[in-house]
Protein backbone atom coordinates (compact mmCIF):
# COMPACT_ATOMS: atom_id res chain seq x y z
CA UNK A 1 0.00 0.00 0.00
CA UNK A 2 2.67 2.47 0.59
CA UNK A 3 4.43 2.00 -2.93
CA UNK A 4 0.84 3.58 -4.26
CA UNK A 5 0.56 5.93 -2.07
CA UNK A 6 3.91 7.55 -2.74
CA UNK A 7 2.94 7.36 -6.17
CA UNK A 8 0.13 9.17 -5.89
CA UNK A 9 1.69 11.59 -3.50
CA UNK A 10 3.83 12.36 -6.69
CA UNK A 11 1.62 12.71 -9.07
CA UNK A 12 -0.36 15.28 -6.67
CA UNK A 13 0.65 18.42 -8.61
CA UNK A 14 -0.20 22.31 -8.73
CA UNK A 15 -4.15 23.48 -8.14
CA UNK A 16 -5.99 26.12 -6.92
CA UNK A 17 -9.64 27.34 -5.59
CA UNK A 18 -11.68 30.52 -6.24
CA UNK A 19 -11.88 32.82 -3.21
CA UNK A 20 -15.52 35.41 -2.76
CA UNK A 21 -16.27 37.70 0.09
CA UNK A 22 -19.64 38.47 1.32
CA UNK A 23 -20.63 40.95 3.67
CA UNK A 24 -21.69 40.41 7.10
CA UNK A 25 -24.52 42.57 6.24
CA UNK A 26 -25.66 40.45 4.00
CA UNK A 27 -24.92 37.18 5.52
CA UNK A 28 -27.07 38.29 8.48
CA UNK A 29 -30.23 39.59 6.85
CA UNK A 30 -32.80 37.43 7.38
CA UNK A 31 -33.58 36.67 3.44
CA UNK A 32 -32.42 37.81 0.49
CA UNK A 33 -33.94 40.11 -2.23
CA UNK A 34 -36.49 37.52 -5.19
CA UNK A 35 -33.41 36.20 -7.31
CA UNK A 36 -30.61 37.75 -6.43
CA UNK A 37 -27.78 38.07 -8.54
CA UNK A 38 -24.31 36.54 -7.32
CA UNK A 39 -22.14 39.31 -8.81
CA UNK A 40 -23.95 41.79 -6.82
CA UNK A 41 -23.41 39.81 -3.32
CA UNK A 42 -19.64 38.32 -3.76
CA UNK A 43 -16.95 40.08 -4.75
CA UNK A 44 -14.13 38.00 -5.99
CA UNK A 45 -10.37 38.53 -4.02
CA UNK A 46 -8.54 35.96 -6.28
CA UNK A 47 -7.56 32.70 -5.65
CA UNK A 48 -5.47 30.59 -3.20
CA UNK A 49 -3.36 28.33 -5.08
CA UNK A 50 -2.14 25.20 -3.47
CA UNK A 51 -0.69 21.56 -4.55
CA UNK A 52 -2.58 18.67 -4.04
CA UNK A 53 0.52 17.10 -1.19
CA UNK A 54 -0.18 20.49 0.34
CA UNK A 55 -4.40 20.30 0.98
CA UNK A 56 -3.47 16.25 1.90
CA UNK A 57 -0.70 18.10 5.08
CA UNK A 58 -3.24 20.37 5.76
CA UNK A 59 -6.12 18.54 6.14
CA UNK A 60 -3.86 15.22 8.24
CA UNK A 61 -3.27 18.60 10.34
CA UNK A 62 -7.09 18.85 10.83
CA UNK A 63 -7.20 15.18 11.40
CA UNK A 64 -5.17 15.11 14.56
CA UNK A 65 -6.26 18.17 15.79
CA UNK A 66 -9.85 16.87 16.05
CA UNK A 67 -9.43 13.70 18.59
CA UNK A 68 -12.87 12.50 16.96
CA UNK A 69 -11.75 12.15 13.79
CA UNK A 70 -9.71 9.28 13.35
CA UNK A 71 -11.57 7.89 9.91
CA UNK A 72 -8.60 6.93 7.82
CA UNK A 73 -6.43 9.60 8.77
CA UNK A 74 -3.16 10.33 6.71
CA UNK A 75 -2.60 7.42 4.45
CA UNK A 76 -5.81 6.51 4.41
CA UNK A 77 -6.76 9.76 3.48
CA UNK A 78 -4.16 10.11 0.46
CA UNK A 79 -6.15 7.23 -1.06
CA UNK A 80 -9.26 8.81 -0.80
CA UNK A 81 -7.80 12.27 -2.77
CA UNK A 82 -6.81 9.88 -5.46
CA UNK A 83 -10.50 8.80 -6.30
CA UNK A 84 -12.37 12.04 -5.36
CA UNK A 85 -10.35 14.63 -6.79
CA UNK A 86 -9.23 15.75 -10.19
CA UNK A 87 -5.77 17.35 -9.96
CA UNK A 88 -5.06 16.68 -13.69
CA UNK A 89 -8.34 18.28 -14.76
CA UNK A 90 -7.36 21.96 -14.77
CA UNK A 91 -5.88 25.29 -12.69
CA UNK A 92 -9.10 25.11 -10.64
CA UNK A 93 -9.51 21.90 -8.27
CA UNK A 94 -12.07 19.47 -9.27
CA UNK A 95 -14.41 16.75 -8.29
CA UNK A 96 -13.66 13.28 -10.28
CA UNK A 97 -16.98 13.00 -12.64
CA UNK A 98 -19.21 11.30 -10.33
CA UNK A 99 -17.85 11.86 -7.51
CA UNK A 100 -20.53 13.38 -5.61
CA UNK A 101 -23.35 11.16 -6.50
CA UNK A 102 -21.55 7.58 -5.98
CA UNK A 103 -20.56 8.41 -2.63
CA UNK A 104 -22.85 7.84 0.41
CA UNK A 105 -24.74 10.40 1.93
CA UNK A 106 -22.34 10.15 4.88
CA UNK A 107 -19.28 9.22 3.63
CA UNK A 108 -19.60 12.57 1.56
CA UNK A 109 -20.51 14.85 4.29
CA UNK A 110 -17.65 13.24 6.27
CA UNK A 111 -15.02 13.38 3.29
CA UNK A 112 -16.03 16.73 2.32
CA UNK A 113 -16.06 18.39 5.33
CA UNK A 114 -12.26 16.83 6.17
CA UNK A 115 -11.67 18.74 2.48
CA UNK A 116 -13.18 22.05 3.78
CA UNK A 117 -11.15 21.98 7.00
CA UNK A 118 -8.00 21.42 4.98
CA UNK A 119 -8.90 24.05 2.73
CA UNK A 120 -9.41 26.83 5.56
CA UNK A 121 -6.05 25.89 7.25
CA UNK A 122 -4.95 26.93 3.68
CA UNK A 123 -6.65 30.39 3.95
CA UNK A 124 -6.01 31.31 7.16
CA UNK A 125 -2.04 30.40 6.68
CA UNK A 126 -2.24 32.48 3.50
CA UNK A 127 -3.50 34.89 5.83
CA UNK A 128 -0.83 34.64 8.28
CA UNK A 129 -2.51 32.33 10.70
CA UNK A 130 0.30 29.75 11.23
CA UNK A 131 -0.82 28.17 14.12
CA UNK A 132 -4.08 26.50 15.12
CA UNK A 133 -5.80 24.66 17.47
CA UNK A 134 -9.52 22.91 17.75
CA UNK A 135 -11.81 24.46 20.32
CA UNK A 136 -14.31 21.16 20.58
CA UNK A 137 -11.45 18.77 21.64
CA UNK A 138 -10.29 20.78 24.13
CA UNK A 139 -11.44 19.78 27.90
CA UNK A 140 -11.66 23.22 28.99
CA UNK A 141 -13.87 24.36 25.93
CA UNK A 142 -15.88 20.95 26.89
CA UNK A 143 -16.36 22.15 30.01
CA UNK A 144 -17.38 25.39 29.33
CA UNK A 145 -19.97 24.41 27.15
CA UNK A 146 -21.88 21.94 29.94
CA UNK A 147 -21.46 24.93 32.51
CA UNK A 148 -23.04 27.46 29.71
CA UNK A 149 -25.94 25.29 28.45
CA UNK A 150 -24.44 26.05 24.47
CA UNK A 151 -24.43 23.70 22.23
CA UNK A 152 -22.35 24.67 19.44
CA UNK A 153 -18.53 25.88 18.95
CA UNK A 154 -16.84 26.86 16.36
CA UNK A 155 -14.02 24.45 14.37
CA UNK A 156 -10.65 26.62 14.97
CA UNK A 157 -8.27 28.88 16.83
CA UNK A 158 -5.80 30.39 14.95
CA UNK A 159 -2.89 32.67 16.08
CA UNK A 160 -1.19 34.71 13.64
CA UNK A 161 2.61 35.59 13.36
CA UNK A 162 2.01 38.33 15.35
CA UNK A 163 0.10 36.85 17.73
CA UNK A 164 -3.38 37.94 17.60
CA UNK A 165 -6.39 35.29 17.30
CA UNK A 166 -8.37 34.46 14.66
CA UNK A 167 -11.94 31.81 15.39
CA UNK A 168 -12.85 29.85 11.94
CA UNK A 169 -15.47 28.02 11.12
CA UNK A 170 -15.32 25.51 8.14
CA UNK A 171 -17.87 24.16 6.02
CA UNK A 172 -18.24 22.27 2.72
CA UNK A 173 -20.17 21.04 -0.13
CA UNK A 174 -19.61 18.31 -2.75
CA UNK A 175 -23.17 18.58 -3.90
CA UNK A 176 -23.90 22.03 -4.39
CA UNK A 177 -23.43 22.89 -8.46
CA UNK A 178 -23.46 26.69 -9.05
CA UNK A 179 -23.34 29.77 -6.96
CA UNK A 180 -26.98 30.13 -5.84
CA UNK A 181 -26.86 32.70 -3.48
CA UNK A 182 -29.76 31.77 -0.91
CA UNK A 183 -28.03 27.85 0.34
CA UNK A 184 -24.70 30.01 0.43
CA UNK A 185 -25.85 32.48 2.55
CA UNK A 186 -27.97 30.18 4.33
CA UNK A 187 -24.76 28.22 5.32
CA UNK A 188 -23.05 30.87 6.30
CA UNK A 189 -25.24 32.63 8.61
CA UNK A 190 -25.36 29.95 10.37
CA UNK A 191 -22.13 29.48 10.99
CA UNK A 192 -22.00 32.88 11.48
CA UNK A 193 -24.13 33.62 14.03
CA UNK A 194 -23.94 30.07 16.02
CA UNK A 195 -20.48 29.49 16.07
CA UNK A 196 -18.03 32.52 14.96
CA UNK A 197 -19.43 35.38 16.39
CA UNK A 198 -20.70 33.58 20.19
CA UNK A 199 -17.15 32.41 20.23
CA UNK A 200 -15.45 35.83 19.28
CA UNK A 201 -16.48 37.40 23.01
CA UNK A 202 -16.42 33.50 24.73
CA UNK A 203 -12.83 32.98 24.64
CA UNK A 204 -9.65 34.89 26.59
CA UNK A 205 -7.33 36.28 25.13
CA UNK A 206 -9.77 37.75 23.25
CA UNK A 207 -9.58 36.84 19.24
CA UNK A 208 -9.67 40.25 17.07
CA UNK A 209 -10.83 38.31 13.48
CA UNK A 210 -13.37 35.65 12.39
CA UNK A 211 -14.36 33.53 9.56
CA UNK A 212 -16.96 31.43 8.18
CA UNK A 213 -15.77 30.14 5.29
CA UNK A 214 -17.64 27.39 3.01
CA UNK A 215 -15.67 25.21 0.33
CA UNK A 216 -17.95 24.05 -2.32
CA UNK A 217 -16.26 21.85 -5.08
CA UNK A 218 -17.53 20.92 -8.43
CA UNK A 219 -17.10 17.93 -10.87
CA UNK A 220 -14.65 17.86 -13.72
CA UNK A 221 -17.09 19.03 -16.73
CA UNK A 222 -19.23 21.91 -14.65
CA UNK A 223 -18.53 25.03 -16.05
CA UNK A 224 -18.90 26.76 -12.36
CA UNK A 225 -15.20 26.86 -11.08
CA UNK A 226 -15.03 25.27 -7.09
CA UNK A 227 -14.58 28.32 -4.82
CA UNK A 228 -14.49 29.04 -1.19
CA UNK A 229 -17.12 31.75 0.04
CA UNK A 230 -16.44 33.62 3.51
CA UNK A 231 -17.35 36.38 5.67
CA UNK A 232 -15.33 37.74 7.78
CA UNK A 233 -17.47 39.94 10.81
CA UNK A 234 -15.51 42.27 13.40
CA UNK A 235 -14.27 41.02 16.84
CA UNK A 236 -16.14 40.96 19.83
CA UNK A 237 -15.95 43.07 22.77
CA UNK A 238 -16.22 40.88 26.18
CA UNK A 239 -19.89 40.56 27.41
CA UNK A 240 -20.27 37.23 28.88
CA UNK A 241 -18.97 34.07 30.75
CA UNK A 242 -15.38 33.32 28.93
CA UNK A 243 -13.12 30.03 28.65
CA UNK A 244 -9.84 31.15 29.35
CA UNK A 245 -7.15 29.50 26.75
CA UNK A 246 -3.79 30.62 27.71
CA UNK A 247 -1.38 32.14 25.37
CA UNK A 248 0.82 29.38 24.52
CA UNK A 249 -2.35 27.45 23.83
CA UNK A 250 -2.48 27.11 19.82
CA UNK A 251 1.12 26.35 19.47
CA UNK A 252 0.54 23.22 22.12
CA UNK A 253 -2.32 22.11 20.40
CA UNK A 254 -0.94 22.68 17.01
CA UNK A 255 2.47 20.63 17.92
CA UNK A 256 1.00 17.98 19.85
CA UNK A 257 -1.59 17.42 17.13
CA UNK A 258 1.58 16.84 14.50
CA UNK A 259 3.94 15.36 17.23
CA UNK A 260 0.76 12.15 16.92
CA UNK A 261 1.24 12.62 13.08
CA UNK A 262 5.01 11.01 13.82
CA UNK A 263 3.67 8.71 16.24
CA UNK A 264 5.06 10.62 19.20
CA UNK A 265 2.27 9.90 21.16
CA UNK A 266 3.39 10.50 24.80
CA UNK A 267 5.62 13.25 23.33
CA UNK A 268 2.15 15.03 22.25
CA UNK A 269 0.55 14.61 25.75
CA UNK A 270 3.20 16.02 27.61
CA UNK A 271 2.87 19.12 25.39
CA UNK A 272 -0.57 19.32 26.36
CA UNK A 273 0.43 19.68 30.23
CA UNK A 274 -1.65 15.91 30.85
CA UNK A 275 -4.63 18.09 31.09
CA UNK A 276 -6.29 15.47 28.97
CA UNK A 277 -4.25 12.21 30.13
CA UNK A 278 -2.05 10.15 32.59
CA UNK A 279 1.21 10.09 31.24
CA UNK A 280 3.78 8.42 33.72
CA UNK A 281 7.46 9.01 33.38
CA UNK A 282 9.21 12.61 32.16
CA UNK A 283 10.55 13.34 28.60
CA UNK A 284 12.41 10.73 26.93
CA UNK A 285 15.03 10.85 23.99
CA UNK A 286 14.12 10.44 20.47
CA UNK A 287 16.47 10.07 17.69
CA UNK A 288 15.65 11.18 14.12
CA UNK A 289 17.70 11.75 11.10
CA UNK A 290 17.92 15.71 10.07
CA UNK A 291 17.51 16.68 6.44
CA UNK A 292 18.52 20.19 5.05
CA UNK A 293 15.87 22.30 2.87
CA UNK A 294 16.63 25.74 1.77
CA UNK A 295 18.59 26.16 3.96
CA UNK A 296 16.51 25.08 7.52
CA UNK A 297 16.93 21.28 8.95
CA UNK A 298 14.02 19.53 10.16
CA UNK A 299 13.88 16.33 12.21
CA UNK A 300 12.04 13.56 10.42
CA UNK A 301 10.37 10.10 10.77
CA UNK A 302 10.14 7.80 8.05
CA UNK A 303 6.69 6.08 7.32
CA UNK A 304 8.24 4.26 4.28
CA UNK A 305 10.61 2.29 3.44
CA UNK A 306 13.23 4.35 0.24
CA UNK A 307 13.52 1.16 -1.66
CA UNK A 308 9.49 0.89 -2.07
CA UNK A 309 8.63 3.65 -4.73
CA UNK A 310 10.73 6.08 -6.98
CA UNK A 311 14.51 6.54 -6.32
CA UNK A 312 16.10 6.46 -2.70
CA UNK A 313 12.63 8.69 -2.10
CA UNK A 314 10.68 7.88 1.49
CA UNK A 315 7.65 9.04 2.80
CA UNK A 316 8.58 11.37 6.04
CA UNK A 317 6.43 13.43 8.24
CA UNK A 318 8.99 16.17 10.42
CA UNK A 319 8.97 19.01 12.14
CA UNK A 320 11.88 21.98 12.15
CA UNK A 321 14.94 21.72 14.41
CA UNK A 322 14.00 25.11 15.70
CA UNK A 323 10.02 23.98 16.78
CA UNK A 324 11.20 20.66 17.68
CA UNK A 325 13.54 22.48 20.14
CA UNK A 326 11.26 25.00 21.34
CA UNK A 327 8.60 21.62 22.33
CA UNK A 328 11.30 19.86 23.96
CA UNK A 329 11.89 23.14 26.77
CA UNK A 330 8.00 23.67 26.53
CA UNK A 331 7.39 19.81 28.19
CA UNK A 332 10.87 20.79 30.54
CA UNK A 333 8.47 23.52 31.56
CA UNK A 334 10.23 26.50 29.71
CA UNK A 335 7.01 27.68 27.49
CA UNK A 336 9.10 31.11 26.33
CA UNK A 337 11.08 29.33 23.79
CA UNK A 338 7.56 28.10 22.15
CA UNK A 339 5.68 31.57 22.25
CA UNK A 340 8.35 33.52 20.93
CA UNK A 341 9.56 30.84 17.65
CA UNK A 342 9.33 32.50 14.58
CA UNK A 343 6.87 30.82 11.65
CA UNK A 344 8.78 30.51 8.24
CA UNK A 345 6.98 31.64 5.09
CA UNK A 346 9.04 28.79 2.68
CA UNK A 347 8.01 30.04 -1.28
CA UNK A 348 6.08 27.37 -2.94
CA UNK A 349 7.77 26.38 -6.05
CA UNK A 350 8.26 23.31 -8.45
CA UNK A 351 10.43 20.72 -7.00
CA UNK A 352 11.61 17.25 -7.85
CA UNK A 353 9.96 15.84 -4.15
CA UNK A 354 6.05 16.24 -4.05
CA UNK A 355 6.84 17.16 -0.33
CA UNK A 356 4.91 20.07 1.72
CA UNK A 357 6.16 22.71 4.53
CA UNK A 358 4.09 25.08 6.36
CA UNK A 359 5.14 27.98 8.13
CA UNK A 360 4.82 26.72 11.05
CA UNK A 361 7.39 24.19 10.64
CA UNK A 362 5.67 20.87 10.03
CA UNK A 363 6.79 19.04 7.12
CA UNK A 364 4.73 16.22 4.82
CA UNK A 365 6.12 14.23 1.47
CA UNK A 366 8.54 12.22 -0.10
CA UNK A 367 12.29 13.29 0.18
CA UNK A 368 15.53 11.62 -1.09
CA UNK A 369 17.38 9.54 1.29
CA UNK A 370 20.85 11.61 0.06
CA UNK A 371 18.84 14.66 2.42
CA UNK A 372 19.58 13.64 5.70
CA UNK A 373 22.42 14.90 7.30
CA UNK A 374 22.59 13.49 10.48
CA UNK A 375 20.74 11.92 13.53
CA UNK A 376 19.80 14.12 16.24
CA UNK A 377 18.52 13.42 20.30
CA UNK A 378 15.61 15.22 21.07
CA UNK A 379 14.32 15.53 24.37
CA UNK A 380 10.54 14.75 24.07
Amino acid sequence: MLKYVCNVMASMGPSAIDLYEWKRADVLKKRLSNKPLWSHLATSVGILPFTGIRLAHAVVKADYLIKRNFALPSLGFILQMDRIIDFGSSANIKLMPGASSILADVTQSSLAGRVGQGLSILFAEARGYNFLGHLGSDPTVLAYLAATGSERVADFLFEHEDSSRMILESKASFTLEDNVCTPIKRTLKRALSEQVIPWLGAVTPTPSKGYAAYSCLRETGNSTRSAIVFVDPPGKEDDGPQVHLPKDWVRRQNYAAWLRVMGLHDASNRLKSNRDTEITGGPSDVLMPVVAIDGRRYGILRLSEPSINLIEMSFVIGIEVGALRAISDSIAGEPKALIEYQPYRREEREQAEPLSILSDGTLFGLIRRKRVERIEVFRL
